[in-house]
């Protein structure tokens, strides 16, 4: 035996001997191990079997269990206001079986029911539509208005998508019953001269476009709030369908136009409670068409002269937001008009919200700013890019007088590439109160990394980060003294917002300075806390301001609790665009929203964006063989 053991621990040839006796050794174990073998062959398979009596067993469960689901027990009004809370928030659903009201249909004939039940579901709809069925049925490539490739489908494939899409917004409008109706349209018009075709035609031409304006114009008693992004020749042809109904539940107009014609102006319907309107168009007679109403909130996106905004304010004492662009560029400096002699106040009593941009270039118009008096203000926005500095600080002398009044101010958006450091240092001394600062110009992102940023110039600014709001704390931080010369500005501050934008500098450094000076700050400082930090910029990172912040907080002994959102640029592709359901939601800005402004009250949602590769169908108004031949039309794009 000893002899086995040594040939376990070398590599020698066994004797004959040593041979037999392993052999000998080896037969009673080898005779146990197959006894074994075949034992667990045998208690598998009774597992197998076991397992299979325990899956039909489960599956019975299983399927008589859903008896008990809770879902099964909600009360049907229940079930229509969760339904409810499905719909999108931020804008109108779209016709795709990706979303609710669509997507609630096809879960259960019960839920189905229920949903082709409920009015309020379809009383919200976002449609999108072209002229593509007036194109020329060849190989020619199209560029159309808004610089959107036209995907090349047969025109009789083209008009047939566009007929069965009015059948189905007539469907949807049906199954909304009696209820206001919210509706957006965003029409993209693939013709980018009516000579690129045919000198006759025109988008409104179109035979599926009549059809489709017809269709929401049967329906324009019930219009609350609606909005169209649409050519202007079709806008008139729709206005002209809808102009003598009786838009009586109508609140919310919304119209924007692609390329309209110059000098062009919008023709206001008659809407007696309308209150809330925003345009990208010149407005006609304003004395005129503000006097039916009592409008709470404007927003106009294209230059209005300072003589008419005067006007337009003093006919809407009602207002609660306001935006606007004000321009007198054809002032002659020796033949000032007298709307900028303001004598009397424009008193706004309910106005929160003004959100100005100033292309004014001219010394006298901070006269309009010094004669507003709206003591709710809790929300200014300011932007100018005037490079006239004597203009710069007369303005800015004007705004700081309007942010003195305005006790009640919270919230301040500044967009000023030509003021100086004395003159934005008048600003913030008068709006000491804000807890809410926004350097830049609101815009939307490409990348949707962001809800929003601020528009990025190409000019620089004249005044000093630094010496503003990082040195004069930092002074007071050393010599534990506060003094009158070194009163820090923004005291309250505890949200900023920045794109630094064109050549402007704003340093890592210099960021991280201010954050931590107002990270934990003393008592004698009478500085608040900060919270946000949201910052974009059009540079590199050079030095990690997160990992600043982290030491510094792990210095002092404390947690930081500031959000930061720093975004460094990003390479972002843009993708050729298709009409189908979700093509105004997935647009050259990368929004999920149908409206192209941002704002002054709007809450921003990114939600993930729709395919840009398919056509959506909808399945409610398609028998199985349409939806099976339209479902081969791909790749449109």
């Amino acid at each position: 035996m000893s002899q086995i053991e040594d040939l376990l621990k070398n590599n020698d040839s066994p004797s004959c001997e040593a041979v037999q006796e392993v052999q000998k050794m080896l037969l009673e174990p080898t005779e146990e191990l197959k006894a074994l073998d075949a034992k667990i062959q045998h208690l598998n398979k009774y597992l197998e079997e076991l397992q299979k009596k325990r899956d039909k067993v489960q599956e019975f469960i299983t399927r008589y269990s859903v008896v008990f689901s809770p879902i099964r027990r909600i009360p049907t009004d229940l079930l229509h206001k969760i339904f409810q809370y499905c719909l999108p928030l931020h804008r109108n659903p779209i016709m795709a079986e990706t979303e609710a009201p669509v997507l609630l249909t096809r879960i259960c004939s019960l839920w189905r029911s229920i949903v082709l039940c409920s009015p309020p579901l379809w009383a919200r709809l976002h449609i999108v539509f072209s002229d593509q069925d007036l194109l020329p049925d060849d190989d020619k490539p199209i560029l159309g208005r808004n610089a959107t490739k036209v995907p090349k489908l047969p025109k009789t494939l083209v008009t047939h998508i566009l007929r069965r899409r009015c059948e189905a917004v007539d469907e949807w409008l049906h199954r909304s019953g009696i209820c206001p109706l919210s509706i957006s349209v965003f029409y993209t018009s693939h013709l980018l001269w009516p000579s690129d075709v045919n000198s006759n035609i025109s988008p409104g031409s179109s035979e599926t476009t009549i059809q489709l304006l017809g269709i929401l114009s049967s329906t324009s008693n019930r219009w609350q709030h609606v909005e169209f992004n649409m050519p202007y020749e079709v806008y008139n042809v729709f206005e002209d369908q809808f102009r003598d109904s009786d838009l009586g539940m109508l609140t919310t107009l919304r119209v924007s136009f692609v390329q309209p014609p110059p000098f062009a102006t919008i023709k206001i319907p008659k809407a007696r409670n309308l209150k809330r309107i925003m345009f990208n168009l010149r407005l006609p007679d304003i004395g005129g068409f503000v006097a039916n109403w009592k409008l709470t909130y404007i927003s106009l996106h294209v230059a209005l002269p300072v003589s008419d905004t005067v006007r337009l304010l003093r006919n809407c004492p009602e207002l609660v937001q306001f935006k606007v662009i004000i321009s007198e560029s054809m002032i002659d400096p020796n033949q000032v008009p007298e709307s900028l002699f303001l004598e009397d106040t424009i008193f706004l009593p309910r106005l929160r919200v003004l959100d100005i941009v100033d292309y004014v270039f001219c010394e006298y118009a901070g006269n309009f700013y010094d004669r507003i008096d709206a003591p709710e203000l809790v929300w200014v926005a300011f932007s100018t890019h005037s490079s006239y500095r004597a203009h710069g600080d007369i303005t800015a002398a004007s705004i700081a007088t309007l942010l003195n009044k305005s006790t009640k101010l919270k919230k301040f958006a500044i967009d000023a590439i030509r003021f100086t450091t004395e003159a934005m240092r008048q600003i913030f001394l008068s709006a000491g109160n804000i807890m809410h600062l926004l350097l830049g110009r609101e815009v939307r992102t490409e990348t949707g990394s962001l809800n929003r940023h601020f528009m990025s110039l190409a000019y620089s600014w004249m005044w000093s980060f630094r010496d503003l709001l990082v040195d004069g704390i930092a002074i007071q931080h050393t010599t534990n003294k506060t003094r009158t010369t070194d009163t820090p500005l923004l005291p309250h501050l505890e949200i900023l917002e920045i794109s630094t934008g064109g050549t402007v500098s704003v340093s890592d450094d210099t960021l991280l300075t201010f954050i931590i000076l107002r990270m934990d700050p003393s008592t004698s400082s009478g500085l608040s806390q900060l919270k946000h930090v949201g910052i974009i910029f059009d540079r590199p990172e050079v030095r990690s301001i997160a990992e600043g912040v982290r030491q510094h907080a792990q210095l002092i002994g404390t947690t930081s609790k500031i959000k930061l959102d720093l975004n460094y640029p990003v390479v972002s592709q843009k993708q050729n665009q298709p009409t189908y359901a979700g093509y105004a939601l997935s647009g050259i800005y990368g929004r999920s929203q149908t409206w192209m402004y941002i704002e002054i009250d709007e809450e921003v949602s990114q939600i993930p964006t729709i395919p840009t590769e398919r056509i959506t169908i909808n399945p409610l108004v398609y028998s199985r063989s349409q939806v099976d031949e339209l479902a081969q039309i791909t790749n449109v794009g």
